[in-house]
This record gives structure tokens, C-alpha cells and sequence, in this order.
């Protein structure tokens, strides 16, 4: 036979529904009342039939710390909700906090539950006042409440970065009154599409800063358009990491969000606020006009300054070219005059240099023929021979009185010619300067004048493809039509 088997005694057991069972009196003799309890709504769903079912927690540090199921049945759902979204303008949603009315339930079956009677939306209007505060006071003590109003704003802003919902209506509005404006073809919107409600809308706002700030070269300014909503909806505009991201933002940030009497957190950091998208539209629509105003004005008056310049340039030139002639004709009258004194001026020495030439050859003459009638008389022979000598002599002199005239003569005639071409050389050079400034020969170079319905055309701002063209040419003028206006970039 084999050893006995020792038989062990088991403890008392419970079946689970006695225990749980249990567990329910005991809960509902102990919470038989109702009770105010504060909870952030985790999760939210509802039935067909109207049922709300809610996930209610406490977070701390970033941690539920607690959570329970919430019910909110049919029977008191639609009073309840509907007084909520009286007061507050809003639907309640996920990550909302709120002050609920409950009762404490217990079933063997679903376990612990809280049934909501009642939500205190006064509560959740002050509490979004407080965070509101919070925010503000937040961001002044880390110094960047007032940063993004230390930038400055382009005077003329083109390239803006726009967050709203493509599908909202303040988008729609603002575009339509750019497109009215007449300036839509200067702008270059670039729209980064968000959700603008809900639980959503800061993480949303958050990823289009961040694609904003990798492209912050090519904007001048980021606009933030929505449209007019109850506290609630707008509550994500008073959100603290929203904000901050905003104000530090290396764009000036211009907002338009709500309505006339709804300030929000951004609306208080941005560097210029406006009350609504359309507001915020005209703003945009006015800065842009003025400055091209201005510029429009300084326009006109560099052409008007160009076209003093050029009359006095052209009054100089013209007074240059009559001084250049007079010049010519007086220097050409002095020159001539100079040269006819020079001729005069030596005529005389060549006359009187002949004079004595001749004058001294009668004398010799005279003074030879003395001689031979006093040696006639001596020796005939002899009176030949000296008669010879003498002959011979006075040609010799003549000869050398005429070489020395013609030299003088040759020297002069020389000095005469040389003379002249360096005076027509100057003349020509002259001429030649007055003719480089002649509009007619700088138009035959090819710079010819253009004419944009009857002003001088100086920029491509002066075109459209309606625009006529005059250029004007040396023997008349053309017109043409614009085609192609391709401004240099």
C-alpha cells in the first residue's frame, strides 16, 4: 500500500459578483450624494441615441496621475451640453478642462463610473481667463512678450506667409478684397493651411512656424487670418507655447483673428494687430498703395529733375557750340588778319632791301663809269682791261643782291605754308567736337529716343501690352507695339 495522501484544507472563496456586489453597497452608502469634481477630457465620444461617454483624467507633469469613465446619458445630455455652448459659444472637446457635477457608480459588471449631472461652464470660461494670465504673465517674465514688436515691417510687404484653414471663411474674405484692390498681381501669398479649431490647432500652428522659419528669407511678414468664434474656439490663441513661438519669430507677425471685441494672446505679441482678416487685408492693401505712392511721386520727380538736367545740358551744349563757332570764326579772323600783318610786315623790308640794292648798283655804276672816263684818258688798254674787271665785279654783286632777295622771299612763303595747315587742322578738330555733340549724329549711332504715349520711356513700369511706342529717327519716326515686357531681375 502506498503512504496516505494528506488532504489540505482550502480557504473560504467568494464568488466574484458577491464580492463586487459588495463592493457596490458598500460605494453607495458611502458616495449617495453628488459631488463637484474638476477633470480634463481625455477622450469624448457619444451614440446615436444621444449617450456621451467621456474619458476624464488629471495630468500632472505631463502624466495621468487619474482617470475614469464618465457618462453623460441621453436624458440630461441635451440640456446640460446645450447651456454649455450657450455660455461659452463652443462645443466642449478633447484636452478641455472642466468642473462636472457627479454621482458615483459601481456595477459588477462595468465597474466604477462617474454619471455627469451637470457642467459648470462659467468655470471653464475663468479658467481659460486664468491660463490667459498665465500666459501673458509667462512670457513678459522670460522678456519675449514685446520681442516680435521690436521688428520692423517692410514699407512695401509683397512676400507673405499666411497661416489660416484653406476652407475658412476669414481666408475667403481676404482673399477676395486683395483680389478687389487691383495690387493681387504685386503680392506673392503663400498660404500654410492649418487647423484652426479643436484640440488640433496648436500642434497644427505649430508645424506650419517651423516649415515658416526654414523659408523666412523669401517673406517679409507672416499673417495669422481667422475668422470670428466663441471664447472656446479662439482659446488656442491664448495657448502659452503658441505664443511664444510667435513672438520669436524673425518675421513680423500681423493678425487678424475674431471679431472687433475678441483679444487674444497673439493678438497682444504680434507686432500689428487688426480686428478682422478682412481688416487685416485692407491694412496690407493700404501700406502697399501709399508706398507705391511715394515711389511714384519720387518717380515723377526724377524725371522732372532728368528733364531740368537735360535742358540745361542741352542750353550749355548749345551754348558751347555758339561759343566754339565764334571761337572758330574769331580765332580764323585773327589768324587772317595776323597773317596779313606778317605779309605787310615784310613786304616792306623785301621793297626796301630791293630799293638799296638797286640804289647801291646805280651808285657803283655812276662811280664805275667815273672811274674809266678818268683812266680813259691814261691808258686804253688799260681802261679796257679795268672796264672788264669792273664789268665782271658789279655782276657779281648783282648776282649776290638777287640770291639774298629770293632767299628772304623763299623763308617767308615757307613760314606762310606751314602756318596754314596747323590753322585748318585746328578748325577741323574743332568742327569735328561740335559734330560729336550734334543730337543727329548721336541718334545715327543708334541711341534713338523712345516715346511711351508721348513721355520719354525710362522704365518698364511705363509698359503694358496696350502701350504704343513712338522711337524717333533721324528722317522721322516709327511707332511700334509692345509685345513681351520682361523686367531684368
Amino acid at each position: 500500500m502506498g503512504l496516505p495522501i494528506e488532504q489540505t484544507e482550502l480557504p473560504q472563496a467568494y464568488p466574484l459578483s458577491e464580492l463586487l456586489e459588495h463592493i457596490r453597497q458598500l460605494v453607495k452608502s458611502t458616495y449617495d450624494g453628488t459631488y463637484w469634481i474638476v477633470a480634463e477630457v481625455i477622450e469624448l465620444s457619444h451614440s446615436r441615441v444621444g449617450h456621451y461617454y467621456f474619458t476624464l483624467g488629471e495630468m500632472q507633469d505631463g502624466k495621468v496621475v487619474a482617470k475614469v469613465q464618465g457618462n453623460l446619458w441621453a436624458g440630461v445630455a441635451r440640456s446640460v451640453m446645450s447651456e454649455f455652448e450657450r455660455i461659452t459659444g463652443g462645443k466642449i472637446e478633447k484636452g478641455m478642462q472642466l468642473m462636472l457635477q457627479v454621482r458615483v457608480e459601481f456595477t459588477p459588471l462595468y465597474g466604477l463610473s462617474l454619471t455627469i449631472l451637470g457642467i459648470n461652464a462659467e468655470y471653464t470660461l475663468g479658467n481659460l481667463e486664468r491660463l490667459k494670465r498665465l500666459a501673458i504673465e509667462r512670457l513678459q517674465t522670460e522678456g519675449v512678450f514685446d520681442m516680435n514688436r521690436l521688428l520692423s515691417l517692410p514699407i512695401l510687404p509683397l512676400r507673405l506667409a499666411v497661416i489660416s484653414s484653406d476652407t475658412a471663411a476669414g481666408w475667403g474674405d481676404f482673399c477676395r478684397h486683395i483680389e478687389q484692390s487691383g495690387i493681387s498681381h504685386l503680392l506673392r501669398i503663400k498660404l500654410f493651411p492649418c487647423i484652426m479649431q479643436g484640440a488640433q490647432t496648436t500642434p497644427s500652428i505649430l508645424a506650419a512656424l517651423d516649415s515658416i522659419y526654414d523659408e523666412r528669407e523669401d517673406f517679409d511678414a507672416l499673417l495669422v487670418l481667422r475668422g470670428g468664434g466663441s471664447r472656446l474656439d479662439l482659446s488656442a490663441f491664448d495657448d502659452y507655447e503658441l505664443c511664444a513661438h510667435l513672438a520669436q519669430m524673425p518675421l513680423p507677425v500681423l493678425t487678424g483673428i475674431g471679431h472687433e471685441r475678441d483679444e487674444s494672446v497673439a493678438d497682444l505679441i504680434a507686432h500689428t494687430r487688426l480686428k478682422t482678416p478682412t481688416a487685416l487685408a485692407e491694412f496690407i492693401v493700404r501700406r502697399v498703395e501709399e508706398a507705391l505712392t511715394r515711389l511714384f511721386d519720387v518717380k515723377e520727380g526724377i524725371k522732372t529733375l532728368l528733364s531740368e538736367r537735360r535742358e540745361e545740358a542741352q542750353e550749355i551744349l548749345d551754348h558751347t557750340l555758339l561759343h566754339l563757332r565764334q571761337s572758330l570764326y574769331s580765332l580764323t579772323l585773327n589768324e587772317t588778319r595776323r597773317l596779313h600783318r606778317l605779309s605787310t610786315a615784310l613786304s616792306i623790308p623785301l621793297r626796301s632791301l630791293s630799293h638799296r640794292s638797286e640804289t647801291r648798283l646805280h651808285s657803283l655804276v655812276g662811280s664805275f663809269a667815273r672811274t674809266a672816263h678818268r683812266l680813259l684818258s691814261n691808258e686804253k688798254s688799260q681802261l679796257a682791261t679795268k672796264q672788264n674787271r669792273l664789268t665782271l665785279s658789279v655782276h657779281e654783286r648783282l648776282s649776290s643782291g638777287n640770291y639774298e632777295t629770293d632767299r628772304c622771299r623763299d623763308r617767308l612763303t615757307t613760314q606762310l605754308q606751314a602756318l596754314r595747315p596747323r590753322q585748318t587742322q585746328l578748325l577741323e578738330h574743332l568742327e569735328a567736337v561740335a559734330k560729336t555733340y550734334d543730337p543727329t549724329h548721336i541718334m545715327r549711332r543708334g541711341f534713338l529716343p523712345v516715346m511711351a504715349e508721348g513721355a520719354p520711356l525710362l522704365s518698364v513700369n511705363q509698359l503694358s501690352h496696350a502701350t504704343t511706342l513712338t522711337v524717333v529717327l533721324p528722317d522721322g519716326k516709327a511707332t511700334a507695339e509692345v509685345k513681351d515686357i520682361l523686367p531684368e531681375e
